[in-house]
């Protein structure tokens, strides 16, 4: 309608008689006028002016989502602003931007909010959760502690954060004490949040993760050992693995990757006589899908080659009459470890050790069919594995054995029960990250077996047919402990017997030899330093040291870190560290991503636990007042357009001759 008024507001043009023109002889022309549209900017001024008068008129129906927060009866308030700067808050929303960014905004929003008097303190939930900003109400410095917030490959610590906030508040006198929490709630599964209170925008955030993310890579005998961790078979299908030298060159032809455990052949040294190959700067790429919304975080697609610094030492814990070989001596599980040809010195025990000198020397343990643990020996496990140590307990029959005061913790909580089976086999698709040979599993058979109660610290990695789980993982400090359903015995089951069972072996010694052997730890974990020292981040920045480790939580406090230096490792990768004045050869450590990190959905049923105490939805917007203003701008623009128009149009009528 306006541009056909615009078009029609001209009308006919007027005839003016020439007296002189009936000498001239008449002629009809062929050439047609078109028709125009003129002062097209003007045109476009009066559709916008209809427009915002159409939105304005409908502002009791319209409004914008943004995170905002109430107030009571327009008091200050004193917001805690929890943001997630884990490693699954670097995946890319569907517009390409990443969920930390866009939390990150979400934050703006309420500091553009706020009103003189409101107070803000931002909680940062990436392990270790820790206060970025205390509570203030100079919102210059909140919005620089904002634009300080990086995109890391820590773990989730949500419920540390939840208790920070909450402690924060405690010492404030405001009535409105909200908190916000802007994460895509990814932890795992049993995970129990207190959620009273707190309020959870941006959606968006929560939508479902595609990834898949190498997560280690170390040199095995001839072969080279990775570990991937898909959320699941799409985002793996048709990927290739690539070994790579310091300067990006192709070492080796491209592998299939696949969910768990991947071996990659080492090719053959350059002829330089006896030297070994030197893999400390080599590393391992995943190349991208075809459609990229199958792998939303890029950034873990690379992980470097870690080497280990000294022969690794592993303790076998079994009975030969129950578990020895059938053809020999020996036991089942030392005649696997020695037949992977991994360098390992294995050293079979006849009880394990109470005390921490007893297993300091070990990397890697198995036991096989025990019969429980000793307070004394629950107490020395927990502290060896919490240093780095990988563990791994199969359980059998003598579990119905164990003496009074004895129990199977840390590997489990409460008792272990020794049960009939009667389905055979694994579940092919249920989640998994053993490797692709776990498959040989898959008719797996048993007269009994233990049965694992699932708790919120452990990892199902491979379940029975009927849903029980088969082998669990918990994570302790910067080391593992497994538990496997199943003895090592093929009087029990034919577990030993299959390709899987070797592989398992594998995965175990070279886990050890990642948080032992090569000093990794996962991201987050604080490295204590000794004075003098200057640590590079993968890309080569210097880091901040923190001279502080004394009143660090994960530290533990004495004489000897009393005076001690540390730095957070915030990205996966090799760090390179050596001494400030530039003497003596520089060391490397390494940090590893958390597998369960890179593939955990978000828990949606957290948000519907609590009930009406858990505010959801953003808050809804008026926005008549910003129409209002638009409006009121574009009607001035049109006035002085028009006006302009006008006196261009005076000027230009000057004759353009005159008579003599």
């Amino acid at each position: 309608m306006p541009i056909l008024a615009h078009a029609l507001r001209s009308g006919r043009a007027s005839v003016i008689v020439f007296p002189a023109a009936h000498l001239v002889t008449s002629k009809t022309s062929s050439a047609k006028q078109r028709h125009r549209i003129e002062d097209r900017f003007l045109l476009l001024l009066r559709i916008l002016l209809l427009l915002l008068l159409t939105l304005l008129a409908a502002s009791p129906f319209t409004s914008c989502s943004q995170v905002s927060l109430t107030r009571t009866d327009g008091a200050s308030l004193a917001a805690t602003l929890i943001i997630d700067d884990s490693a699954s808050m670097r995946a890319r929303l569907k517009n390409g931007t990443p969920r930390l960014t866009r939390a990150i905004d979400g934050a703006r929003q309420l500091l553009n909010s706020a009103q003189p008097g409101d107070s803000f303190s931002i909680v940062l939930a990436g392990y270790p959760a820790r206060v970025l900003t205390p509570p203030t109400t100079e919102l210059a410095s909140v919005e620089i502690a904002l634009d300080s917030i990086v995109a890391s490959d820590r773990r989730t610590d949500i419920v540390s954060a939840l208790s920070l906030a909450r402690s924060l508040q405690d010492k404030l006198s405001h009535l409105d004490t909200p908190i916000v929490l802007l994460s895509d709630l990814g932890v795992s599964p049993g995970t129990e949040l207190d959620l009273t209170g707190v309020t959870l925008p941006q959606e968006e955030l929560r939508t479902p993760l595609s990834n898949c993310a190498l997560i280690s890579a170390s040199p095995a005998g001839t072969t080279l050992v990775v570990e991937l961790a898909c959320t699941d078979k799409e985002a793996v299908e048709g990927r290739q693995l690539q070994v790579l030298t310091e300067d990006g060159k192709k070492i080796a032809a491209q592998t299939e990757a696949q969910d768990g455990a991947v071996q990659i052949e080492i090719p053959q040294a350059p002829e330089r006589g006896s030297d070994p190959i030197d893999l400390s700067a080599w590393s391992v790429q995943l190349t991208r899908p075809q459609n990229e919304e199958l792998d939303q975080i890029p950034e873990d697609d690379q992980t470097p080659v870690l080497q280990a610094l000294n022969r690794l030492s592993v303790g076998v814990r079994a009975d030969e009459s129950k578990a020895g070989l059938k053809t020999g001596t020996g036991t089942v599980l030392r005649a696997a470890i020695e037949s992977l040809d991994m360098k390992t010195h294995v050293q079979d025990l006849s009880v394990l050790p109470e005390s921490a000198q007893g297993l300091e020397r070990f990397s890697a343990l198995f036991i096989d069919d025990a019969s429980g643990f000793t307070p004394e020996q629950t107490e020395t496990l927990s502290d060896w594995v919490e240093d780095g140590g990988v563990a791994v307990l199969f359980a059998g029959p003598g579990l119905t054995q164990a003496p009074l005061g004895s129990g199977f913790s840390p590997f489990v909580s409460g008792a272990l029960k020794w049960v009939p089976n009667k389905d055979p086999g694994i579940d092919p698709d249920a989640p998994s990250n053993l490797g692709p040979l776990a498959s040989s599993w898959s008719d797996l058979r048993a007269r009994s077996r233990a049965l694992l109660a699932e708790d919120p610290d452990l990892h199902v990695r491979a379940r029975w047919k009927d849903g029980e789980a088969l082998v669990v993982e918990k994570l302790l400090g910067r080391g593992s402990l497994y538990t496997v359903g199943l003895p090592s015995s093929v009087d029990q089951s034919d577990l030993a017997l299959r390709p899987a069972f070797v592989e398992f072996i594998q995965l175990i010694i070279t886990q050890a030899s990642l948080s032992k052997g090569a000093g990794a730890t996962l991201v987050g974990q604080p490295w204590p330093l000794p004075k003098g020292v200057v640590v590079f981040a993968p890309d080569g920045r210097p880091l901040n040291i923190d001279s502080s480790v004394q009143e660090h939580p994960n530290i533990p406090k004495g004489p000897e870190t009393a005076a001690s230096h540390s730095v957070e490792p915030q990205v996966a990768g090799r760090y390179k560290v050596s001494s400030t004045d530039g003497t003596g050869a520089a060391s490397f450590r390494y940090a590893m991503r958390d597998p369960s990190e890179h593939i955990l959905q978000s828990d949606t049923q957290l948000v519907g636990l609590w009930g009406a105490d858990v505010p959801q939805s953003l808050v809804k917007v008026d926005i008549s007042r910003y129409v209002a203003l638009l409006l009121l701008v574009l009607g001035v623009l049109e006035l002085a357009f028009r006006v302009h128009r006008r006196r261009r149009g005076t000027t230009l009528t000057a004759p353009a001759f005159s008579a003599p």
